[in-house]
C-alpha cells in the first residue's frame, strides 16, 4: 500500500512530460534563488543564511513551477473564475500528500535561514493562495481550496521542524556578548 501511494505521489507531481516546464523552472528558479539569497543575507548578515535562503528560493520555484506550468503556458481569461472548487482535504491520497509536501522544503529551509517561522508560514500560505488564484483565472491547473489548506499545513509542519532543528543545534551567529552574563553568585 505504501509503495503504491508513493508511486501515486510521483505520478501526481509529474503529470506532464519531463521537459514541458524546464524553461519556466529555470527562469522562476533563477529569480527566486537570487531573491531568497538576497533577502536572507540582508536579514541575517550571514553567508550561510544567504545560501540557505537561495536554496529555499529554488525549492519554492520548483513548487510554483510544478503547480502552475505543468502543461506549459496558457492564456488568461476570467471565465475560469467559476472553476475554483471548495473541497474537503484528503490527507491519505497522492494529491493530499503531494500538496502537504509541496511548500515544506522551502518553508523548512527559510526558517533555518532566517528564523521567523510565523512569517514564513504566512508567506507560504499567501503564495499558495496566489497560486490557486492564478489557477482560478487561467487554464493552468484547477483552483482547489484543499490544495491551499494542505500547502499551508505542510509549510507549518516544516517550519516547526526547522524551529526544533534550530533549537537543537543552536542558532549560529547568536552568541552571548562578553560581559553580558549575569554576575556569578557568591557562596
Amino acid at each position: 500500500m505504501i509503495t503504491q501511494l508513493a508511486l501515486d505521489v510521483l505520478t501526481q507531481v509529474h503529470r506532464a512530460g519531463p521537459r514541458s516546464h524546464l524553461a519556466q523552472l529555470l527562469v522562476c528558479g533563477a529569480a527566486l534563488t537570487l531573491l531568497g539569497a538576497l533577502v536572507s543575507g540582508r536579514l541575517t548578515r550571514s553567508r550561510a543564511a544567504a545560501a540557505l535562503g537561495g536554496i529555499a528560493g529554488m525549492a519554492l520555484a520548483v513548487a510554483v513551477t510544478l503547480t502552475l506550468f505543468r502543461g506549459g503556458y496558457a492564456y488568461w481569461h476570467l471565465d475560469g473564475l467559476r472553476q475554483c472548487a471548495l473541497t474537503d482535504p484528503v490527507l491519505l491520497s497522492a494529491d493530499g500528500i503531494t500538496n502537504l509536501l509541496l511548500f515544506a522544503p522551502a518553508a523548512f529551509l527559510a526558517v533555518l535561514a532566517v528564523g521567523r517561522p510565523a512569517r514564513i508560514v504566512l508567506g507560504a500560505a499567501s503564495i499558495s493562495l496566489l497560486v490557486e488564484g492564478v489557477q482560478a483565472v487561467s487554464s493552468m491547473g484547477v483552483c482547489d481550496s484543499s490544495d491551499a489548506l494542505l500547502n499551508t499545513i505542510g509549510a507549518a509542519a516544516a517550519a516547526m521542524a526547522a524551529v526544533v532543528v534550530r533549537v537543537a543545534f543552536g542558532r549560529p551567529g547568536h552568541s552571548s556578548v562578553s560581559g553580558s552574563d549575569p554576575c556569578p553568585r557568591s557562596f
